[in-house]
């Protein structure tokens, strides 16, 4: 009887561990094969690369009008359903000047009731020909937070060329940790 209790309670253990994980909430984050389910906010183009990506083909590129003027896309509207704590990630290359992604919270279902005056938090990346790894983990939500943006912005970049960046793997979900509170990795 013991034998059989053992895997069974592995089992049970594996599938509690399991949902204790959240999807992530972006729609397209790969980018595999357009730039659908996001918005490109004007000022600069905002196209599908299908020879560039990490970890495979396939990213998002932002490209400034200009070095002066900003360019950014946003992710459509994302529903939160009282996530005390979220993960945020990206895969980014600088092509040259630099890029931000932030996540701007919203006290409605439509993103139009703004619950911070500037992005809630954001990763920045100067690299210039490399994917990086950016992250913010384990983010609180402002109280009363029912739906976030992900934009992406090419940043301004006096005396230089348009600002130019490309994106990949984009992560907003339920931050990844063990119901008995151990990261996963």
């Amino acid at each position: 009887m013991l034998r059989v209790a053992r895997p069974i309670t592995l089992c049970a253990s594996a599938l509690m561990a399991t949902q204790a994980f959240g999807a992530n909430l972006v729609l397209n984050p790969n980018f595999d094969t357009d730039v659908s389910d996001w918005t490109n906010q004007g000022l600069g183009t905002f196209t599908f690369s299908g020879s560039d990506g990490s970890p495979s083909p396939g990213s998002a590129r932002l490209v400034a009008q200009d070095a002066t003027t900003p360019a950014a896309a946003a992710s459509d509207c994302i529903l939160i359903d009282a996530e005390p704590h979220i993960d945020f990630s990206a895969l980014v290359k600088g092509n040259a000047g630099s890029g931000l992604l932030i996540a701007n919270a919203f006290s409605d279902t439509n993103c139009t009731n703004s619950l911070n005056d500037g992005p809630l938090f954001g990763v920045d990346t100067s690299h210039i020909g490399t994917w990086v790894a950016l992250s913010a983990n384990d983010q609180t939500l402002p109280s009363g937070t029912k739906s976030v943006h992900i934009i992406i912005y090419a940043d301004v970049n006096p005396g230089g060329a348009p600002s130019d960046i490309s994106v990949d793997t984009v992560y907003f979900g339920p931050d990844v940790v063990f119901a008995n509170g151990f990261e996963t990795n």
